[in-house]
């Protein structure tokens, strides 16, 4: 067989990207069938990305349409995955999970790299039409929920552990009740992971974006509101092996989960991830990017686990404190924290009682816990 015949095909189309290439040029070696070097590593090698023409294609032949009880979301603009791949920062050697892979229009790009790519789908329907997709060039699909994965048997023993148990991220912060699995994301909690193109974001591999834990993991996903603050949290705390994320969610959530200390959106959910990673956004998406269009903003956030937590207070007595802080947002620290945070302890925290819970950055929460604890809990007198 002749590298042109194994070009990967999808419905009779070569996923190879022959747009820059002369008239009459042979085709390059496939990455996954003519690495004469026998390499693991996979060379950057273009592919067609999926047009709005592909997707309406694939969902008409396999009788399949976006749900709206899932609030499914498909990209269809090839220069948006090859932006939010761009901002991923990978390449040849690194690895890649994708959670909510949809059709595989980001995947692609992600393979592209030449990264190792797995994608994480839920929806057993569209799963089949993924692996027509994506297997020929060579990414690893799994069928499954995101939420109650094993993930040492998706990312390799010693690199996962089992569906976090995380109470502490309960409350306001999280947005709407969990309806669907993460793979159903969009803006609208779509599914796909493909975001739109980041407004002013860079244009090229920054400097350190794939520098993580050695052999880390970087998660790539598209989080719909409902589940995409509690997802990020369980994988930070259960999922070491993820050093970095690149997540697409609605702009209110994403601005929370990168709010600092004074900002609008900061919260409980902002000191909870400032934890154990700090985050940013780094682009906007537009509505026009998806097949259907969807009502709502959304951005595209970055990432980046600690290799420690910020602070030394011990996570169980820290995330309800900071909780019940942000219950009451207009409430002084010594009414909400009132019966959890002796007076004195604000004193040797250097806290202000009058001040608010969004004056406080990770730090200071830090201290005010350890100073909490170790003056013990006591109403303030009357």
């Amino acid at each position: 067989m002749t590298p042109a015949e194994r070009t990967p095909t999808l419905q009779g189309v070569s996923l190879r990207n022959t747009e820059d290439e002369p008239e009459g040029a042979a085709p390059p070696a496939s990455p996954l069938y003519d690495d004469p070097s026998g390499s693991s590593a996979r060379p950057v090698v273009p592919f067609r990305s999926l047009s709005r023409r592909d997707v309406a294609g694939l969902l008409e032949s396999h009788g399949l349409r976006p749900s709206a009880a899932l609030g499914q979301h498909f990209v269809i603009d090839p220069n948006t995955v090859r932006r939010i791949a761009r901002l991923a920062g990978v390449g040849p050697g690194d690895r890649v999970v994708e959670i909510g892979a949809g059709l595989g229009s980001l995947t692609l790009a992600l393979a592209e790299t030449g990264a190792e790519v797995v994608a994480v789908e839920l929806d057993r329907y569209l799963t089949p039409v993924l692996r027509s997709v994506v297997e020929p060039v060579g990414v690893r699909v799994v069928q499954g929920d995101a939420r109650t994965l094993v993930w040492d048997e998706v990312l390799g023993p010693g690199h996962g552990g089992g569906p976090a148990e995380t109470p502490e991220h309960g409350g306001p912060e999280q947005g709407g009740p969990e309806q669907g699995g993460p793979e159903h994301s969009g803006p609208e909690q779509g599914r796909s992971a493909h975001s739109g193109p980041e407004q002013g974001g860079p244009e090229h591999r920054r400097p350190g974006a794939g520098v993580g834990r050695p052999g880390g993991w970087v998660l790539v996903a598209n989080l719909p509101y409902n589940v995409a603050t509690p997802l990020v949290m369980d994988l930070l705390e259960g999922v070491p092996a993820i050093a970095r994320m690149l997540v697409m969610v609605q702009r209110e959530v994403g601005e929370r989960l990168a709010a600092g200390a004074g900002d609008d959106a900061y919260g409980a959910v902002s000191v909870k991830l400032a934890y154990r990673a700090r985050a940013k956004v780094v682009g906007r998406v537009p509505a026009t990017v998806f097949l259907p269009r969807p009502n709502v903003e959304s951005v595209l956030v970055e990432v980046v686990r600690r290799p420690e937590p910020a602070v030394d207070a011990d996570p169980r007595l820290l995330f309800p404190l900071v909780q019940a802080g942000f219950a009451h947002r207009r409430k002084m620290l010594r009414r909400s924290l009132a019966g959890l945070v002796a007076p004195e302890a604000f004193a040797a925290a250097g806290v202000r009682p009058e001040a608010r819970a969004e004056e406080l950055d990770i730090l200071t929460w830090g201290k005010l816990t350890e100073c909490a604890s170790r003056y013990g809990t006591r109403p303030p007198p009357s």
